[in-house]
Order: structure tokens, then sequence, then C-alpha cells
């Protein structure tokens, strides 16, 4: 598996579209390691509401704990910010 392979702090991961598929890869997700979610998407113009984000986020968490989760913008086309992580969250890609 790639989360393996790579020795990385954080990953960002493509997850604005339904083709993007299912959360379960997180399931893999080592301890101490990020996954950066871009659920906010910038292909359309179009805002997502509130609840449609809290239920994505509610649904990353059933494969990898919040405290390694940030939230983000579709990482793959725009240039990168900072994260918006877990306040529990002493590492990862908003703390750098």
């Amino acid at each position: 598996m790639l989360f393996n392979r790579i020795k990385v702090h954080g990953y960002f991961m493509e997850y604005d579209t339904e083709r993007a598929g299912s959360f379960e890869p997180l399931r893999l997700l080592p301890k101490g390691r990020t996954a950066v979610l871009g659920l906010v998407t910038t292909k359309t113009g179009q805002l997502e509401s509130k609840d449609s984000i809290k239920r994505r986020i509610e649904a990353a968490v059933k494969f990898a704990d919040i405290d390694q989760l940030c939230l983000s913008h579709n990482a793959a086309s725009l240039p990168p910010r900072r994260a918006m992580c877990s306040p529990r969250t002493s590492s990862g890609p908003s703390s750098r």
C-alpha cells in the first residue's frame, strides 16, 4: 500500500467529487501520519454546504481517527495552503 511505501508526514487526497471513490483506503493510514482531505471543490463555482462537509468528514472518520484528518480544498488545482486540522493534532500539515 502506498501509505507504507512513501515516508511522509501527510498525504493530500482529493475527495471533492464522487469520482474520487470512498474513504475506505483511509483504514490503512498508519498511526502518526495525516491525511488532508480535499473536500472543497475548486472545479465549480458552487460552495458546499456546512452539512455536506460535516457528513463527508463523518464518513471519513469511520475509517481513520479524527486526529489524523485535516480539511482542505481540492489540493490538485490550487497552490498549497494551510490545511485545517483538529485542534488536538499536534503535528501535521497545519502546524508546519
